[in-house]
């Protein structure tokens, strides 16, 4: 990182670097004596940013990934540009205070930064299992156009590995291959039909959640679940190292396969996906301040965006492309 205490930056060729656009925010008082400036300059080598009292300058050697957040989740208030760094932490710009900046990145990252975007570009049948995970990685806040939602280095790896073994309790690579065989054979839809044949013990609300089950196709709500999960853990276990990209991809291609035959749609994958979430939570889709609302509403708005993360056709076919 550079530190950078005047507007002007010198590339590293030593010619000054080209300016983009730049954003003014109104002042904020922090104390009775001081107004601190915020303000932000996008160059074709990087960005300065000027907030919270510090002044900083990031190179594309600093930055990673830059993506955008929509205004879902309670610490978001408006539309955010997130730049995810190469070595450690990321730093978030929101529109509430530089109003229309996500509006100006995303024309540099078509242009000026499209390396960024040339990343992502992943085989079509990757892009399609990158799409079965895109609600999680929203609601996670991480990129939902990325395999695993970040790219891999070794803090994301590490990070990862700990985030595993809180979820699924998984100690080592062997934990987790553990678990693919038995979500690619039902894992959930075993517990399901288990819990079906004694619903004398089921609650009010599992009935309800039952019948709603049942009016969408019954088992295929609990194998939308399972194989929407082993995709899932598929790209997080290549993150953290506990799996090889051709691995990961392999029982992936294993997962979709069974998924395509299944659904026509993915509104239809989503709903079904989505109860089985229910199934597995014990939230109510009905409930609007649900986990599950929360995501199908994720879904509902992500997907009428022009770039949005289920663009892959549904029915597309699917085959070992890596």
């Amino acid at each position: 990182m550079k530190k950078i205490y005047n507007e002007a930056f010198d590339a590293g060729n030593e010619e000054e670097s080209p300016l983009l656009f730049e954003m003014e925010a109104k002042p904020i008082k922090r104390n009775l004596f001081k107004k601190q400036r915020r303000y932000v300059a996008v160059y074709a080598d990087g960005i300065h940013i000027i907030m919270d009292g510090e002044d900083d300058y990031y190179t594309h050697d600093d930055i990673c990934d830059v993506y955008f957040r929509e205004p879902f989740v309670e610490d978001v208030e408006s539309r955010q540009t997130i730049f995810n760094f190469t070595k450690e932490g990321y730093c978030w710009l929101e529109d509430s205070v530089f109003p229309g900046f996500s509006e100006n990145m995303e024309i540099v990252l078509k242009n000026e930064w499209s390396h960024y975007l040339k990343k992502r570009e992943y085989p079509e049948t990757v892009k399609w299992f990158v799409s079965c995970c895109a609600v999680v990685q929203i609601d996670s806040g991480v990129n939902p156009y990325i395999f695993g939602g970040s790219y891999k280095d070794p803090t994301t790896a590490l990070e990862t590995q700990e985030e595993l073994q809180e979820s699924w309790g998984f100690n080592n690579k062997y934990d987790l291959l553990d678990m693919l065989p038995k979500l690619l054979n039902g894992r959930a839809v075993e517990q399901y039909r288990e819990k079906s044949n004694h619903d004398e013990l089921l609650s009010v609300d599992e009935r309800v959640l039952y019948q709603k089950i049942a009016d969408a196709g019954g088992e295929r709500c609990l194998w939308a679940w399972d194989l929407q999960r082993l995709i899932l853990l598929c790209s997080l276990g290549y993150v953290c190292d506990y799996l090889l990209w051709d691995e990961a991809l392999d029982w992936s291609l294993k997962a979709g396969i069974k998924l395509q035959k299944l659904f026509r749609n993915w509104d239809e994958f989503m709903h079904c996906y989505l109860l089985g979430y229910c199934f597995w939570s014990g939230d109510s889709i009905d409930d609007e301040d649900s986990e599950a609302a929360l995501r199908y509403r994720m879904y509902e708005h992500y997907k009428k965006l022009p770039d949005n993360p289920w663009s892959p056709n549904w029915d597309m076919t699917l085959e070992c492309e890596w």
